[in-house]
């Protein structure tokens, strides 16, 4: 019985450690679609760039 527990609570581990990841690469995602939405605007000049801690922003 305790196999089968640990292997549930390794089980939920991994689990936890996959859905932090995968909001790590969602936050990345929505980042770069931010900072690239520029380029698939029809009618958009370059962006003015201002730098952050985060490094450089791009805003329309």
């Amino acid at each position: 019985m305790d196999g089968l527990r640990e292997q549930g609570e390794a089980a939920l581990a991994a689990g936890r450690q996959a859905e932090i990841a995968l909001q790590a690469l969602r936050n990345v995602n929505q980042r770069l679609m931010v900072e690239n939405s520029w380029l698939i605007a029809p009618d958009a000049l370059e962006p003015t760039r201002r730098r952050t801690e985060f490094g450089t922003d791009l805003t329309a």
